[in-house]
Order: C-alpha cells, then sequence, then structure tokens
C-alpha cells in the first residue's frame, strides 16, 4: 500500500501522501531527504569537492540539482578565466596580429555599414516628417522595426526595410556590397551565428518541455513521434489505473491484494544475498 500511495503522492496528490506517512515507519520527506543525502555523497565524490556548506543538509533533490549546477557553472567560468589568462600571457606571433588587425577592421566597417543604412532610413523614416497621418503611422512602425533590427546587429532586416521603405537603389546597394564586401560578410556571419543560438535553445526548451532524449535529433517529425508514443504510454497507464479502482472497490480482492503486499514485503525483508556465495 505504501509503495502504491507513494507513487501516487509523486504525482502530486496530497491525500496520498497523507496515507503514506500514516503507515511507513518513515515519511516521504524524510525518504527523498535521505536519498538526497546519498546522492550528495555520490557526486562530491565524482566532483572532488563539497556540494554544500557541511552544516545545512539539502532538503530534496532539487536543492542538491541546484546547487550542483551552480558549482559547475562556477568551475567552468573559473577554467574559463585561467585559459583566457594563459591565453593573453603568451607572446603573438606577427601573423596571429595581422589576424586580429584585420577583424578589428572588419569590425569597424560592419559598425560603418550599419551606421549607414540605419542612417539612412532614420532620415526616410521620420514620422514627425510626414503630415499624413496613415503615412505617419507607417513609418512609426518601420521606425520601430529599424531601431530593433539595428539594435541586434541584422543586416537584413535593415536591407529588407529598405526595400519596403522604397529607398533601396540598385545602383548604390550594388556599390555598398563592392565596397563592403568584407564588413558585410562579417555581419551575415554574426547573424547566422546568433541565429543557430537561437534555434539551439529553442532546440534545448522543446527537448525539456516534452521530456524528449536529450540526445536525439531533433525535427517536426520526431516530436510528433514522441508525443504519440507518450500518449500512448498515458492511455495505458491511465488504463490500468482505472482497473486498479476497480478492483480496489471491491473488498475481498483488496484484501487479497493487501495480504500478498505483505507477503511480498516479509520475503523481501528474509532475503540474503550472501546465501548465493
Amino acid at each position: 500500500m505504501c509503495n502504491l500511495a507513494s507513487g501516487l503522492a509523486m504525482l502530486g496528490d496530497a491525500d496520498m501522501q497523507a496515507l503514506h506517512d500514516a503507515h511507513s515507519p518513515h515519511s516521504l520527506a524524510e525518504e527523498e531527504k535521505a536519498a538526497t543525502a546519498d546522492l550528495q555523497q555520490v557526486m562530491e565524490d565524482v566532483f572532488g569537492h563539497s556540494l554544500g556548506d557541511g552544516d545545512t543538509p539539502f532538503e530534496s533533490l532539487d536543492e542538491l540539482m541546484h546547487a550542483a549546477m551552480e558549482k559547475m557553472g562556477a568551475s567552468q567560468a573559473t577554467r574559463q578565466a585561467d585559459k583566457e589568462q594563459r591565453a593573453a600571457k603568451r607572446k603573438k606571433s606577427a601573423s596571429q596580429l595581422r589576424k586580429e588587425a584585420l577583424t578589428t577592421s572588419q569590425a569597424q566597417d560592419a559598425d560603418g555599414a550599419l551606421r549607414t543604412l540605419y542612417r539612412q532610413l532614420a532620415s526616410a523614416l521620420h514620422p514627425d516628417r510626414e503630415p499624413d497621418v496613415q503615412e505617419q503611422l507607417r513609418k512609426t512602425a518601420l521606425m520601430k522595426e529599424a531601431n530593433a533590427a539595428y539594435e541586434r546587429r541584422d543586416l537584413l532586416a535593415l536591407l529588407q526595410l529598405q526595400l519596403r521603405a522604397d529607398l533601396a537603389d540598385g545602383d548604390k546597394v550594388a556599390t555598398l556590397a563592392q565596397e563592403k564586401l568584407a564588413a558585410l560578410t562579417t555581419l551575415l556571419k554574426e547573424r547566422v551565428a546568433v541565429l543557430k543560438r537561437e534555434l539551439q535553445t529553442v532546440e534545448l526548451q522543446a527537448i525539456h518541455t516534452f521530456n524528449l532524449p536529450p540526445y536525439s535529433p531533433f525535427s517536426e517529425a520526431s516530436l510528433k513521434r514522441h508525443l504519440v508514443e507518450h500518449q500512448q504510454e498515458l492511455q495505458a497507464d491511465i488504463a490500468m489505473m482505472q482497473r486498479d479502482l476497480q478492483q480496489a472497490g471491491d473488498d475481498a480482492y483488496f484484501k487479497r491484494w493487501l495480504q500478498e503486499q505483505h507477503r511480498l514485503r516479509q520475503v523481501e525483508a528474509e532475503f540474503d544475498p550472501l546465501e548465493f556465495f
């Protein structure tokens, strides 16, 4: 009965938790605290350092995992800082210096190209200079998009806004592309990197939300397949619980079930694995 009640209590059933605690020598909170202490010892042995302050034990697995993640993040930050410090101390070669100078120059050109596009848009879309009310609203909306695109360094968005605002001149765009080719390439690479990070974040959130395997390939098909499998598992669980509830309503069956659980507990308590050696 305690095993069944604990399983339902884990799903948030307060009545089942009270039933378990009333019939078990240890409450669920005490069992979780003991399991947390055991896991803490294992994790500290693996990491080689303490996860807590030594005086106050963790009350739950969530607290322990939160402390472990903070510790891992601090350790990673320390290692990264040490790595950067060692790299800074190493003498840079002439090729490295040239590469850094080129990168700096391209970054400055990229900033200049962004500023040029943004200033053109800001000058043309300034809503205060527009007498027509509807056109003023349109330019206000476009200007908001331009501000957001400039803030996130989105070259393509600024170019698209030029087209929407009827500012794009083919000859001027071609000239800009020729003169600032390296800078524009740098901006596009930056944007691709940002989009990749955003995509990875969305995928990780989806994996966490839908409880997907952490290293499985993520796609629409894999998500749909997982949801179908999860739905089938839930339906099977519901059917089993409904059957259990129906059987539990039979006093004779429930009495036999309790007797069987008691017998299994006794067998488990009397089991000695050393008898096989």
